[in-house]
């Protein structure tokens, strides 16, 4: 079988890395793969897997010429690299930018090519104007994938649940790393890792430790590993709160690294829709670490809370409890939120034969 990526400037890192796991697994499963992007990949290398370069690259700008751009070369040379149909080929989008979405559909209905789309998680990055795009996407996609369930309600709106399917995305764990022991005496209570970037809710997290302080929590901990352009703004948030002995800043660590510097905590604190964590709490739930969400949808649970009070009553009942209740309760998480690479590629595997028949 081959398979086509059809991925909007890949670089390997944050939602990008989902992608490169999936190639990289079913390429050393034997399947075909081809990736076909509109900047030259960084950072990206997997073996047995082709890069077609489509487009002029541009991503900002003139719309008129990004437009221009994913109609002209992106199609012509997308399907010179097809060349011609193929009973075995699918075709997998997974950006709804029209720079390469009108080359995946292009491409998919000349050569007669099933065709599916990937929502991932955050549409926060997503312009207003390619929303436009997604709902053509929607009209010619075979299969359509969401990676969280608030997705899953947003296709549902369209009355498309016969394509819809939900798959979960993997992530890998170092099985030489460390890994979470309740038993030890921690650093830091919570740690958090996330872009310091605006509408990512880090507020959330110096808020609550705020609230902690005040209640007679003196001495908790926690600590927040990121970059972004919002660093320089909650620094000034944590001196001014007087949190300064309470919260530090730590700098990005690449994701094979994350896993070790977990361990060093009590509890990982993260943002999450429907109920839905991001790959950093992906790897805090895969070594049984227990884990707290503020959610931004409205879903509540043991570990959910959509209130900066209900957040605070979650960490404070952390706090309370003994090393067996954490023990038990980071087995509960790793139940409910962890999923492998593995799971992740054998369901997406299923969807492709489905897609033959």
């Amino acid at each position: 079988m081959k398979i086509y990526f059809f991925v909007d400037r890949m670089k390997v890192g944050g939602v990008k890395t989902i992608i490169y796991s999936l190639i990289s697994y079913l390429a050393r499963k034997h399947y075909d793969c081809v990736l076909v992007v509109n900047e030259s990949p960084i950072g990206f290398h997997v073996d047995k897997c082709d890069v077609v370069k489509v487009g002029f690259g541009l991503t900002r700008g003139s719309k008129l010429l990004t437009l221009l751009s994913a109609i002209f070369p992106a199609g012509i040379v997308a399907l010179v690299s097809m060349s011609k149909r193929k009973d075995n080929a699918v075709i997998h989008l997974n950006s709804p930018y029209p720079t390469i979405a009108i080359a995946a559909i292009a491409s998919s209905l000349l050569t007669r090519t099933p065709l599916v789309y990937t929502i991932h998680a955050n549409k926060s990055h997503i312009p207003t104007w390619a929303w436009f795009t997604e709902r053509i996407i929607f009209k010619f996609a075979r299969v359509i994938i969401a990676e969280l369930m608030v997705s899953v309600s947003d296709v549902k709106k369209l009355n498309l649940d016969s394509k819809l399917h939900y798959i979960p995305f993997g992530v890998s764990l170092l099985s030489t790393a460390r890994v979470w022991n309740p038993t030890i005496s921690h650093q830091y209570e919570f740690i958090a890792v996330c872009r310091l970037d605006p509408n990512r809710y880090v507020d959330v997290f110096i808020m609550s430790i705020s609230k902690l302080v005040q209640s007679g929590a003196q001495q908790v901990r926690l600590k927040i590993i990121g970059d972004g352009v919002e660093k320089e703004r909650l620094n000034e948030l944590v001196f001014k709160l007087g949190l300064v002995g309470n919260i530090e800043f730590c700098v990005s660590v690449p994701e094979r690294q994350i896993q070790n510097e977990l361990v060093g905590s009590s509890c990982f604190l993260t943002i999450s829709a429907a109920g839905e964590v991001g790959m950093a709490g992906k790897i805090a739930a895969g070594i049984c670490m227990p884990c707290i969400a503020y959610d931004i949808s409205g879903f509540n649970s043991f570990y959910c809370a959509d209130t900066i009070d209900g957040f605070v009553s979650l960490m404070k009942e952390m706090i309370g409890l003994n090393h067996e209740e954490k023990k038990e309760y980071g087995k509960e998480i790793n139940r409910l939120l962890y999923s492998s690479d593995d799971q992740m590629v054998t369901a997406y595997e299923q969807v492709y034969r489905e897609m033959m028949k």
